[in-house]
């Protein structure tokens, strides 16, 4: 018995070792704890690039380069709870022909149990995907390429992995369209990240998609979605397309949504009268009409189909070339009748027709179902024709096709340079024209590592490649505003300012592998910006220099937010600024200085503000007097916003006006004073002076008559000493004599003459009075 049971193991033992070296798939046998390799057939050493000889050795020994990934561990786990492990596409670095290199494979840990229940060795089959991974690799990297680019598209692109319907990839406004951030999205599996999903159809759509490879679009599509947990309907136009890895497997599936929420609600509300009538006189789903014999003879058609074709029931038994005559020469007819002689059901998608409706010819989509009717005899006698128009569906796909190329003819005309700089040489990829034009060395520079196309960042010791490095091995988006790059341009030295936006770009193994840079030329803003920041520091210097304070009052709220010297002034803790004005304004002034402000702030006004109020320290109370000059800045819509100013400490130039004005007071009332005592003093030397001119005019009337009477006398001594002189009997002596006695009285003359003219001159104005002429001729006479 012993004997028959040895050699039943071993044949046992034998065919178990013949399966396993037979088996389709790479498949070995670990046992022990040390996972020695007890069978393993050609594939497997195949794929660790080993010979038969390391059958026997541990699995660490025969195949060293194993060491440090997690395949032992994994082996050791499943050899210690018993618990069977699979792995799918996950990466191997195995040696193959002395090298090196990773591979990719699907495969299983099972465990084999002992007749005691434990476990003694490990069952390893694996599958070598590498091809399909790095198809698949390919075209994820192609998505998020695309994706990239689409970033800030308005239309909602996602990616869902075929096997359990997981996001792989979401751009942010597909997150936006279902009411998460599209980072929650990525990795989850649809319906736990979006539960609300569920029995709606959506996962049962795309998996229709995934088993038949065909895409699948709906117009409209109405989704019940959680938004800021809250419930809500949004319609979208929807895309499914497979995307296809090894093999022409579907390994995915590329979800596009355009969110037309807006649009079918607004058309539903005219829809929703519109449904009730139809719903009367329209009872078949979907367009169906009967064709009768091989001449495709009308005998039934409902209101859809009629709608369809554009044509009322006068078209029923007529046949379909005479009833459409605008579908001969398009490929129906030869399908119809292809039908009826094959009996073989035929389904288009999206086909297009040519069909008049209401005299105009016109373009239309439709998914069609050609099914033939047999008769008792087995033969054709009748077509079955059902239609669904996706025109409007077509028509979208169209424009969002003509949309994705728009895309990208207005990324390659943008105003803003966008290139991507791919490996760690950072090779110049599909650069924009204005990139292009930004570098300045022309069109040349695509695949041109960024250094060698512009030599002037190592040059001029700029800092950007050292950031594009960093960048590349961080994997951190770098962004930057108003950064000085000195390029050269066609030849010329430039030294513009940009708005620089470095982003890394990922591959599947959440790698870099690229970064697309995006660069906006803002060197007039910049300038501006400087020559406003000269400005600004002018004024603040200014301000400083005539010690203004500086303030902004809200016209909502009516606080006043003050500048240090101001809180300086007034006593206002820091943490109570901004604040209400009434706090500093003196009592007697507050109301006044409230209705200049209200007139300010009113929008017919020219929002000036010109006051002087007394202003009190709320910490010590004193006072200080206070010039505010404001204007108001108001909304486009004329309301206004804030009133910006300055306020001035003019204490002093208050005292000293006031004692000024004191001290011309007194002054005023002093020189009043003196002013009086003049007038009277005045007055005196009036009534002295009249007293004078009446004593001058008696002084010159006597001076006049004295020397007149006075020169008549003197004439006569002149005339007798003249005589005198010439006589004979006058001696030396007498001679002497009357000389003396002549010139006295030429003396005497003169003095009368010289006080006559005085007397003249105290005269203002000759005196005329009457003379008596007798006395002054009887006075001559009497005097000869």
């Amino acid at each position: 018995a012993e004997a028959k049971t040895r050699e039943t193991l071993e044949t046992s033992e034998i065919k178990f070792r013949s399966i396993v070296e037979e088996a389709p798939v790479a498949t070995c046998l670990f046992t022990g704890p040390d996972m020695m390799i007890e069978i393993a057939n050609d594939r497997m050493l195949a794929f660790w690039g080993k010979s038969g000889e390391i059958i026997g050795k541990p699995l660490l020994e025969a195949v060293p380069e194993l060491n440090g990934q997690r395949f032992f561990n994994i082996l050791k786990d499943v050899f210690i709870t018993g618990k069977a492990y699979e792995g799918k596409q996950e990466p191997a670095i195995l040696s193959h022909n002395g090298t090196l290199r990773t591979r990719y494979f699907d495969y299983t840990y099972k465990p084999l149990f002992d007749a005691a229940g434990a476990v003694y060795g490990i069952m390893d089959m694996a599958i070598d995907v590498t091809d399909e991974v790095i198809e698949q690799k390919k075209t994820e990297d192609t998505l998020r390429e695309l994706l990239a680019y689409f970033h800030q598209s308005p239309v909602g692109v996602a990616v869902i992995e075929a096997e359990d319907l997981r996001f792989r990839m979401a751009n942010p406004f597909y997150g936006q369209l279902v009411g998460r951030n599209s980072a929650e999205l990525i990795g989850e599996p649809l319906l736990k990240v979006l539960p609300e999903l569920s029995g709606q159809g959506f996962d049962d759509l795309l998996m229709m998609v995934i088993s038949s490879g065909h895409p699948y679009s709906a117009s409209e599509a109405s989704v019940n979605i959680l938004k800021n947990e809250k419930a809500e309907t949004i319609y979208v136009d929807l895309l499914y397309q497979p995307t296809f890895g090894k093999n022409q497997e579907v390994s995915g599936v590329l979800v596009v949504a355009t969110d037309v929420t807006q649009q079918v609600r607004s058309r539903k509300k005219i829809e929703e009268s519109e449904a009730r009538f139809r719903l009367l006189i329209e009872e078949a789903p979907v367009a169906t009409c009967l064709y009768i014999g091989r001449e495709m003879r009308v005998e039934l058609a409902n209101e859809i189909m009629l709608g369809y074709w554009g044509k009322d029931r006068s078209v029923i038994g007529l046949p379909i070339t005479e009833a459409l005559p605008e579908i001969v020469g398009q490929k129906y007819t030869d399908l119809l009748d292809h039908v009826y002689r094959t009996g073989i059901t035929f389904e288009g998608k999206s086909s297009r027709a040519e069909i008049i409706r209401n005299g105009v010819r016109g373009t239309y989509y439709f998914d069609v179902t050609y099914k033939p009717l047999f008769d008792s005899n087995g033969e054709v006698y009748a077509i079955v024709d059902m239609a669904v128009d996706v025109t409007a569906q077509v028509v979208a796909m169209q424009e969002l096709e003509a949309s994705e190329t728009k895309l990208r003819g207005i990324i390659s005309s943008a105003p803003a340079g966008i290139g991507l700089f791919v490996g760690r040489d950072l090779i110049i990829e599909n650069p924009n024209q204005t990139f292009i034009d930004i570098v300045g060395k022309g069109p040349g520079i695509v695949g041109m590592p960024l250094r060698e196309a512009m030599p002037e960042l190592l040059t001029e010791g700029q800092p950007f490649l050292k950031i594009l490095d960093n960048v590349f091995t961080s994997g951190v988006m770098f962004q930057s505003v108003g950064s000085q790059v000195k390029i050269v341009q066609n030849g010329v030295m430039t030294y513009n300012y940009y708005n620089i936006s470095y982003t890394p770009v990922f591959n599947d193994k959440g790698e870099v592998y690229a970064v697309l840079d995006i660069a906006i030329d803002v060197t007039d803003q910049v300038k501006a910006r400087q020559e406003l920041e000269v400005a600004e520091s002018s004024l603040r210097e200014a301000i400083e220099l005539a010690e203004l304070g500086t303030w902004s009052l809200d016209a909502k709220t009516g606080n006043i937010t003050y500048s240090e010297r101001l809180l300086n002034w007034f006593g206002i803790d820091p943490k109570d600024n901004p604040g209400p004005p009434d706090a500093v304004i003196h009592t007697n002034d507050y109301e006044r200085v409230r209705r200049l402000v209200e007139t300010a702030l009113e929008p017919d006004s020219d929002g000036m503000l010109d006051a002087e109020y007394t202003a009190v320290n709320v910490l010590s109370g004193q006072e200080r007097i206070i010039h505010v000059h404001g204007k108001t800045v108001f909304g486009d819509d004329g309301s206004p916003l804030v009133i910006n100013g300055t306020s001035q400490d003019i204490t002093f130039q208050r005292q000293n006006q006031r004692a000024l004005e004191k001290q011309v007071e007194q002054r005023t009332e002093q020189l009043a004073a003196a002013i009086e005592e003049l007038q009277a003093t005045n007055e005196e030397l009036e009534e002295s002076n009249e007293q004078l001119m009446y004593s001058n005019d008696e002084l010159a009337q006597y001076a006049y008559v004295a020397s007149h009477d006075l020169q008549e006398p003197l004439r006569k001594i002149r005339v007798f000493t003249s005589r005198l002189k010439t006589a004979e009997t006058t001696d030396q002596a007498t001679q002497l004599t009357l000389d003396k006695i002549s010139k006295a009285a030429e003396r005497m003359t003169l003095l009368i003459q010289d006080l006559l003219n005085f007397s003249k001159l105290l005269q203002n104005d000759s005196m005329l009075r009457p003379v008596n002429l007798t006395e002054i001729v009887q006075a001559v006479t009497n005097d000869n």
